[in-house]
């Protein structure tokens, strides 16, 4: 199981929080939402200390509900190969659209 956390932060200072908490083997940096906001994904301890160090000092911290599955991380990489066997297997063709115009 895994989670989400957006926080009020520039990209540079939320790697460096994760250095800093020594985080970075439980929490990585999934997004680059905009220039002072990014999303972490992770484990829910470490994504439940960051989000309490966070709301400490005042800073932006939201949990994302993803239903456990925090994808964009590390976490997820056990699924890579299977997922890719399972495409390798489905057949795409090109569809007919019809335009009407008036």
């Amino acid at each position: 199981m895994n989670e989400f956390l957006i926080i009020g932060l520039s990209v540079e200072d939320a790697k460096k929080l994760l250095e800093a908490q020594a985080l970075t083997d439980q929490v990585v940096v999934a997004c680059h939402n905009t220039k002072d906001s990014v999303t972490f994904s992770g484990t829910p301890e470490g994504i439940d200390k960051l989000e309490a160090q966070l709301e400490a000092q005042g800073v932006f911290a939201r949990p994302v509900d993803s239903f456990g599955v925090a994808f964009h991380s590390p976490q997820t990489a056990p699924c890579g190969r299977p997922f890719a066997k399972y495409l390798d297997k489905v057949r795409i063709s090109i569809g007919s659209w019809y335009v009407v115009r008036d």
